[in-house]
């Protein structure tokens, strides 16, 4: 329960009430005459919130920032109304182009009455909105005496959890505002915060509609809740005021796990992922006899090659629909795709190079069509195909194709992974680095952390891959804790 009245003895709400109050206030309208631009629509889905805490999310230039400022400005027209918002550190607030800066050039020149020694700018209503910082981990009780009926965090993922539900206690207002309360925050993906952030706000219906989006605009996803919490998701297209193109050109020179999330929006990367960033390496066609290998975290120039032909060409398939997809499916609601993918294996090296690959929902005549396809361009000495439900059929379709019966022997996916997961940790797996499928397969390495209803249909053909290369011989890899052994065992765990 909040205090019954305040320091001077004035009666305040009390946490029971809260609710119904904020659900009085839906599609309260910015006031235009401090707020001299016009809310895009996925802004005003979230300025429409009638909750008490709100998420504006994802990827980078969706103008998450400028709907916080929004959102803090919509009631101070209202005698008495205080919000504040806050960055993690003084230099992150005060920076050219930040919200401070912004809320400057929107307000100063309208009249508004600002304090540089309190960061608080006064309105002739006499509602305030002010900026603060939370640069050390006790800053929070800096506020304890504070009274706001607004409170809003900017990038919420660079705060850790104890900071921002500690600020409801002064999330509060007397009975004569008319306001409703709230706390709106907004954030890309990553930071410290990233991965209570993700579980306090994202679900996962909201993720699978995210990824499914990929980079087009959000003005159709949902709003989503986890409880009583809202989460607005937005893309980079859903900013009408920023240079799509130029603004996705420097994204692009970002390392694989910052681009995905500022991209992408996507909640799911993460540094605890089974498949490290830093394992990936990337190669270059040098015409048709030799690869080039770029040294790690640059691919300006090969700094040595490969010759093609010392290595072994091979296909591996991955079919959908395999008892293991159909699990999935009826857990998540989730298809999986059928995978085909070319490898070239450099024994005498231990690389292994994923050639090429096409993915896609293929009925049988299509992936037939597909896997022939691939065949016939890559000319492999063998291709593997896992023998499951449309497996056999493509098994026996192509049979006059040197196609092999590929088998998990009861695996997870996980355990099957290991060997691909070994050539990985040496710096022996190479990616093209300018394949179309890179990005993608890149997302799906990076956010997989083994578990079974994860989408895993590219790994899975690389699992086969690293199987056939054999380096279970040297020895097991450990992924966050226990030892996995390509058996898909605890080491020292026996067969029962």
């Amino acid at each position: 329960m909040l205090d019954e009245r305040d320091e001077n003895g004035q009666p305040t709400i009390s946490e029971g009430e809260l609710e119904a109050i904020s659900l009085a206030y839906t599609d309260a309208p910015p006031p235009r005459v401090f707020c001299p631009q016009i809310p895009t629509p996925k802004q005003q889905q979230f300025l429409n919130l009638s909750c008490i805490e709100g998420f504006f999310g994802g990827a980078a230039g969706g103008a998450k920032s400028s709907a916080l400022l929004i959102a803090a400005l919509q009631y101070v027209h209202v005698p008495g109304y205080a919000a504040i918002i806050f960055r993690k550190s003084y230099p992150l607030l005060s920076q050219p182009g930040g919200l401070l800066f912004r809320a400057k050039e929107w307000l100063i020149a309208q009249g508004v009455q600002y304090s540089g020694e309190r960061k608080t700018f006064t309105f002739p209503s006499g509602a305030t909105l002010s900026f603060g910082h939370l640069e050390s981990t006790d800053s929070h009780f800096n506020y304890a005496g504070s009274e706001y009926q607004f409170i809003g965090f900017d990038e919420l993922t660079e705060f850790p959890e104890t900071q921002y539900t500690f600020l409801f206690s002064r999330l509060r207002r007397v009975s004569t505002i008319d306001v409703p309360l709230r706390v709106r925050s907004a954030s890309n993906p990553g930071g410290t915060g990233h991965g209570w952030v993700r579980e306090r706000f994202v679900s996962d219906e909201a993720m699978d509609d995210i990824l499914a989006r990929s980079t087009d605009a959000a003005a159709n996803l949902s709003t989503y809740y986890v409880g009583d919490r809202a989460f607005v998701p937005s893309m980079l297209r859903d900013n009408p005021h920023i240079n799509y193109a130029e603004y996705m050109r420097s994204l692009d020179r970002l390392d694989p796990v910052t681009r995905a999330r500022l991209v992408a929006g996507d909640w799911r990367v993460s540094e605890a992922g089974v498949f490290k960033q830093d394992w990936l390496r990337y190669f270059c066609f040098q015409g048709a006899n030799s690869y080039g290998l770029f040294a790690p975290g640059n691919n300006s120039q090969p700094v040595s090659g490969v010759v093609v032909g010392e290595c072994t060409r091979f296909l591996t398939v991955d079919c959908a629909a395999s008892s293991d997809d159909v699990k999935i499916e009826r857990r998540t609601g989730r298809r999986s795709r059928s995978v085909v993918s070319s490898w070239d294996y450099h024994a005498p090296s231990g690389n292994l190079f994923w050639r090429d690959q096409a993915a896609g929902y293929w009925g049988f005549t299509e992936l037939v069509a597909q896997v022939t396809q691939m065949i016939v361009a890559e000319r492999p000495s063998w291709t593997g195909i896992e023998g499951e439900k449309t497996g056999k059929a493509l098994l026996s379709v192509l049979s006059n194709r040197n196609v092999r019966e590929l088998s998990h022997q009861g695996k997870d996916k996980l355990a099957r992974a290991s060997d691909m997961l070994n050539i990985a940790a040496r710096g022996k797996f190479w990616i093209p680095a300018d394949a179309l499928w890179r990005r993608e397969t890149e997302t799906e390495l990076l956010t997989w952390t083994g578990h079974p209803d994860e989408t895993a249909d590219r790994i899975d053909t690389a699992a086969y891959a690293g199987i056939h290369c054999g380096h279970n011989r040297v020895g097991p890899i450990r992924l966050h804790g226990p030892l996995i052994t390509s058996s898909g065992l605890l080491a020292g765990q026996s067969q029962i």
